[in-house]
């Protein structure tokens, strides 16, 4: 597919995400490296348990 460019490459952002997990950062060789910046994650976390709970709340109540 020929998709254009997400405007906020153009302004430093290598890895698109949610809000509160994407920063400016990241390289060609390693563009994740912008998201969850100085946390040692590879999801945001926004995701739902079974029961409807975003998997934030439910790891945070275990």
């Amino acid at each position: 597919f020929e998709l254009p460019a997400h405007p906020l490459v153009a302004q430093g952002y290598h890895s698109i995400g949610c809000i509160p997990c994407t920063v400016k950062g990241g390289s060609s060789d390693n563009p994740r490296a912008g998201r969850w910046a100085g946390q040692s994650k590879e999801e945001c976390g926004i995701h739902w348990t079974a029961n409807g709970q975003p998997i934030r709340l439910a790891a945070k109540s275990n």
